[in-house]
């Protein structure tokens, strides 16, 4: 629908409020203009366990069924890139998670709001630094701790 310009924004809504797990997909569609975003992301914080998906960065996949919650929050944080100081909750839930690509995708938005908002990570979510500090020291990727440790540096 989208390469052929029909409409579709009406439809992907209807479904996503019907299973925002399951059309997660139809989230990063939508999200990708701002109009929406912001009843996207309260349908999301309604319907994901955030605090109970916060469990510990590990060394998890997240692959399969049981991992819908996850999948369905990478969806969010990819879309948040575009949207400096967007959907913090979702950021630091993920940065906490066990699930390695969610971990992965909160630490492209958060450079991808440094680069888009032209300003260190201080200036657009100072609160996320203390938990940039906890996901460092949580952290078991050494490739995911050297990003965090860059964004704290360039804060």
């Amino acid at each position: 629908a989208l390469k052929l310009s029909i409409p579709y924004e009406e439809k992907a809504m209807a479904w996503l409020k019907q299973n925002p797990i399951e059309h997660c997909m139809a989230a990063r569609l939508l999200m990708a203009s701002e109009k929406d975003c912001d009843e996207i992301l309260a349908l999301y914080a309604d319907c994901l366990p955030l605090d109970t998906m916060a469990s510990g960065p590990a060394d998890v996949l997240g692959l399969g069924k049981d991992y819908q919650d996850f999948h369905a929050l990478a969806a969010v944080l990819q879309s948040l890139r575009l949207y400096p100081g967007k959907g913090e909750a979702f950021i630091r839930c993920a940065l906490l998670c066990p699930v390695i690509s969610c971990r992965t995708y909160a630490l492209d938005t958060l450079e991808s709001w440094v680069k888009l908002a032209q300003t260190p990570l201080k200036g657009i979510a100072p609160q996320l630094l203390v938990v940039l500090d906890q996901a460092e020291e949580l952290e078991v990727k050494d490739e995911l701790k050297t990003r965090i440790q860059a964004l704290k540096r360039a804060a």
